[in-house]
């Protein structure tokens, strides 16, 4: 566990390698991708791999602990720059 900073968060922002960020929280979603429900795509152009998708999960899926479903995946926290802005 660790302090990620967003910009690292954007690299991360493909099919074989995806991090998002969950209310505040970051986490590795490369394993889970393929056994998304809604299917690969959504994940990966939505604004969800490489971003912050703490708005959307909220949106199609608040009656889900997404923490708890995504501990094993969880690198750390996002880094708290206040010069920095997050991609809503």
């Amino acid at each position: 566990m660790r302090a990620v900073t967003i910009e690292e968060v954007k690299e991360h922002a493909s099919e074989y390698d995806a991090w998002t960020i969950f209310e505040g929280r970051v986490y590795n979603l490369t394993p889970y991708l393929h056994y998304h429900p809604g299917g690969l795509s959504i994940l990966l152009t939505s604004g969800v791999a490489g971003a912050d998708c703490t708005k959307l999960f909220k949106k199609y899926h608040k009656w889900v602990n997404g923490h708890t479903m995504l501990q094993k995946c969880e690198i750390g926290w996002i880094h708290s720059d206040p010069s920095s802005i997050c991609d809503e």
